[in-house]
């Protein structure tokens, strides 16, 4: 009998995977062009030349895809991230608006690629929830040679992170200045809520840590430059007022996330633009959870791996959880509030605040509300206070 593991902790480990990114291109039986967004694209066999892909079994891209006899691998450059956003939806018409070539094998070949490998449709077997997909190779060719676009633990580029903290150069002066403004308020509200305050900010694709206080005598988790990539389960809070597009770009990152899953993710951005804030309870099979994170020793290492862990709370306890929901005779382990500062009417949040409770406190609905409410007040005057500070720097 197999081992039974807990899915989670199997996309967490494999997470610490890096992946290239790719895109399978084919011709429907009617010339329509065909597109899907793979990151699990891999050689086979050097002699017969053979690779593969594995796409869900779910997916309606491969099940368009399927039928043609021959595709095309489409290694993506660095600088593709936002093509990668827009083919990873499942409308059928993706490819009407992008730029692209019919190769002599008759494959699409989309523009600025790394490197194209044209193959006949070899065989496709289930695996668990995946099919394997073998390709024999045709013909392959250098298209740019450049640095290829990578996928790591949610978030995409052309880097193999070192830590947890953003690199100097990637737009964080604007955000940083933001900070300035809120850092005496964040001191304050952290030692009236209690637990560890912090300012995010959207900076180059990720949220980062700009601006964190502990209430006194509490312990400060989050390193200043701690970055999250926005992604699904994280990230809610921008994009839950943006397009729809937008949205659905953000939860196509989900990758491998079951229906459950994505319908979770829909209800979840539904929830916050409903509340303005939303709550992170510790799921019901949580027991095995510590009371409180592990304290370190302020290595590098030690301090990535218990924010690791405290980003694998925060990422579980989105699941599954609207502040609808709640019972009103029921206790919950809650770890955490976050809330979005908006600058602008009518615009999605680039700055959010999050209250991590540390250790998590068992809370009533009732308790939760009023939490979530006070965090709100105080997104609500941060967003007052950035306002009046750009326009009185703007009269200046």
């Amino acid at each position: 009998m197999a081992p039974s593991i807990d899915p989670q902790q199997f996309r967490d480990v494999l997470g610490h995977y890096p992946t290239g990114v790719s895109v399978i291109t084919a011709l429907s039986a009617a010339g329509e062009p065909m597109a899907m967004v793979v990151g699990t694209f891999t050689s086979v066999s050097l002699d017969p030349p053979l690779v593969a892909f594995l796409p869900n079994r779910t997916s309606t891209s491969f099940a368009r895809l399927k039928d043609a006899s021959r595709f095309a691998v489409n290694i993506l450059a660095h600088d593709q991230e936002e093509l990668v956003r827009r083919l990873a939806r499942s409308d059928p018409r993706k490819m009407d608006d992008e730029n692209w070539r019919l190769s002599p094998a008759g494959n699409p070949v989309l523009d600025g690629v790394v490197a194209v490998i044209e193959c006949d449709l070899s065989s496709v077997a289930e695996a668990g929830d995946h099919y394997i997909v073998i390709g024999a190779v045709t013909d392959l060719y250098t298209e740019r040679p450049t640095v290829p676009l990578l996928f790591f633990r949610g978030g995409y580029g052309e880097f193999a992170p070192k830590s947890f903290v953003v690199t100097e150069g990637r737009g964080m002066s604007g955000a940083v200045t933001q900070a300035q403004v809120l850092r005496s308020p964040v001191e304050q509200a952290a030692g009236e809520l209690g637990g560890e305050l912090t300012l995010f900010g959207r900076v180059a694709g990720d949220s980062v840590a700009l601006a964190t206080a502990a209430a006194p005598g509490g312990s400060q988790i989050t390193p200043l430059g701690t970055r999250y990539p926005i992604a699904p389960p994280i990230g809610a809070q921008y994009v839950a007022w943006a397009d729809a597009r937008e949205q659905d770009s953000w939860i196509d990152k989900a990758i491998g996330a079951t229906r459950d899953e994505i319908a979770s993710y829909r209800r979840h951005l539904e929830d916050a633009r409903r509340w303005g804030w939303s709550v992170n309870v510790a799921p019901d099979d949580a027991a095995h959870w510590p009371a409180v994170f592990p304290e370190v020793d302020g290595s590098d290492d030690a301090v990535k791996g218990r924010h690791a862990m405290v980003t694998r709370r925060m990422a579980e306890s989105t699941r599954g959880r609207e502040i609808d929901s709640l019972l009103d005779d029921a206790q919950y382990q809650v770890i955490g509030f976050v809330a979005p500062i908006f600058l602008a009417e009518g615009t999605a949040p680039e700055l959010m605040v999050r209250l991590l409770l540390y250790p998590s406190v068992r809370m009533s609905k009732d308790e939760i509300l009023r939490k979530g409410a006070l965090l709100k007040n105080f997104a609500v005057s941060a967003a007052e206070q950035l306002r009046d500070s750009l326009a009185t720097a703007s009269a200046r």
